[in-house]
């Protein structure tokens, strides 16, 4: 619903003028990305900006009135211009989102020490596939804010490691990526 609720075309064009937004979570041209047009169609739904229809999952979700949210950012002017479309965005689906800012070098710590808020975070390096999956989306991830736990990703990320076929590597992230995206860790809003 949150991810529905979130126009991410207005997101990324505006952090990231001319940039891609649709890549999560891995861009055209890596290995594992799945294009918009191939996803499950309940799965490439989550891409269609839909207020309406994110609103009507909070109320099925249990949530007819919404709720509020704290979220904490590291201070940088993108992140918080950011925070601050999500905070409009989100109030016409019922989330009341305040913006907790902290210096970036206080708010890595406390992620790192697991003691943040809700996390708006930028994404890790979406080239790299093997590292952003380790570092952000396994269950030992030392950068796994949303603290994203799935096992059969661990599994798939194992397999993927020890594949030597290209190809087979490649189905196996492609995998990844679906499960990835119908879970939403996070939302994604384009890169440069």
């Amino acid at each position: 619903a949150m991810m529905v609720g979130t126009d991410i075309a207005a997101i990324g064009e505006n952090i990231n003028p001319g940039g891609e937004t649709y890549f999560f979570i891995a861009p055209p041209g890596v290995a594992g990305h799945v294009p918009l047009d191939e996803l499950p169609a309940e799965t490439a739904l989550l891409f269609d900006y839909n207020p309406t229809l994110a609103k009507q999952m909070l109320s099925d979700a249990g949530y007819p009135d919404g709720f509020a949210v704290d979220m904490e950012i590291g201070w940088g002017l993108s992140v918080v211009e950011m925070a601050e479309m999500l905070e409009d965005q989100w109030a016409k689906i019922g989330v009341d989102l305040t913006i907790v800012t902290f210096e970036q070098a206080v708010h890595m710590s406390r992620v790192f020490e697991g003691t943040h808020l809700e996390v708006g975070r930028t994404h890790g390096v979406p080239t790299v596939p093997w590292e952003n999956l380790k570092s952000v989306y396994t269950a030992d991830g030392r950068e796994s804010v949303a603290e994203y736990d799935n096992a059969t990703v661990d599994a798939l990320y194992a397999a993927a490691q020890l594949e030597m076929d290209d190809d087979k590597r490649a189905d196996i992230l492609s995998e990844i990526f679906i499960i990835l995206t119908d879970d939403v860790p996070y939302i994604p809003y384009g890169t440069p």
